[in-house]
């Protein structure tokens, strides 16, 4: 091999060699910048400060990763959930049959076998786990293997009451499903006069959303979708309510609103409704009419939001507001 030719190898080999140190020493380095922990003073070495530069990810003490770790097995432990409006099997070794929608997204969407385990749920706050016992095209039987369980809703009772019947292009599924997600007990859409109806078969439509939502957010009590209501019997809603939020341009902050208003939403009897107005906002009059049945104006900031941008920012507010007070 010509003299040349071996020099390039070997200086290139010899090159490699180095990137490679290099990059571990970057990589270690970066790993110590972000993650390092120090230790007591009174555990150093002669008084002085010691330091545990491994990676707080790695380091099996440390309660991030203690946290982490409980989070990704609880999730790996959670069965699919499906929704059963037929009555719960009571007993273990009690049968059911599923409903075809259900049964055609647990054959076709998860791939679910014969023997798998899930959980079945009514949306009342009753579920049971099961066991697939028959597969066949359109239908699935399962077993129960466990008593059935109930669980009481916890936490306050929040209804959003939205004008979504303008809202296009899934904006209005979005909104419920997020809703859903969030806790709110129940949606209501609202008739203005900037949005007068919400169009035939979306009170069902948007029903089935929050079905799928509270299964994927494994909900024991489902959303309920209510029937449209007009702003004069929102009107007579806000008489008997404990608390109601209007979002309104121009109003008082949110949190000063909650600050004042605490034995309304600090504890878990907590609730009310929360009120947002069409794209295009109130009518003066029909503002008016709702300040005067009682509901009390927030504000959301500075910027103009869409409908479902402003209602999801009022619900996460004050469901993480509530959540810092536990």
């Amino acid at each position: 091999m010509p003299a040349a030719s071996l020099y390039s190898q070997t200086s290139l080999s010899a090159a490699a060699s180095q990137l490679s140190k290099s990059s571990a020493v970057r990589s270690n380095a970066l790993c110590d910048s972000l993650s390092c922990i120090t230790s007591s003073t009174n555990g150093g070495v002669g008084g002085k400060m010691q330091y545990d530069f491994r990676c707080s990810s790695t380091r099996s003490d440390s309660p991030v990763s203690d946290g982490m770790e409980g989070a990704r097995r609880e999730a790996s432990e959670r069965l699919p959930r499906f929704y059963h409006s037929e009555p719960l099997p009571p007993t273990i070794g009690a049968l059911t049959a599923m409903s075809e929608a259900e049964s055609r997204h647990a054959i076709r969407s998860l791939r679910l076998k014969e023997g798998d385990l899930i959980e079945l749920c009514d949306g009342a706050g009753k579920f049971v786990k099961v066991r697939l016992v028959r597969i066949q095209r359109r239908d699935v039987l399962a077993e129960a293997v466990e008593e059935l369980r109930e669980e009481q809703w916890h936490g306050p009772r929040w209804q959003v009451v939205a004008a979504c019947g303008t809202l296009k292009g899934g904006r209005a599924d979005w909104l419920v499903e997020k809703c859903t997600e969030l806790g709110a007990v129940s949606f209501i859409p609202l008739l203005t006069e900037r949005s007068p109806t919400i169009g035939d078969g979306r009170g069902e439509r948007l029903q089935r959303v929050a079905t799928a939502a509270t299964k994927q957010s494994l909900r024991s009590h489902a959303l309920i979708v209510e029937e449209p209501s007009t702003v004069h019997e929102l009107c007579e809603r806000l008489a008997i309510a404990s608390i109601s939020l209007i979002a309104m341009a121009g109003a008082p902050p949110l949190q000063s609103v909650l600050a004042a208003e605490k034995s309304c939403t600090d504890t878990d009897l907590a609730g009310g409704l929360l009120i947002i107005g069409p794209e295009g906002d109130f009518t003066a009059a029909e503002a008016a009419a709702l300040s005067d049945a009682g509901a009390i104006p927030i504000g959301l900031g500075p910027l103009r939001l869409r409908s479902e941008t402003a209602a999801i920012a009022l619900l996460a507010s004050i469901v993480m507001s509530h959540d810092a007070k536990k």
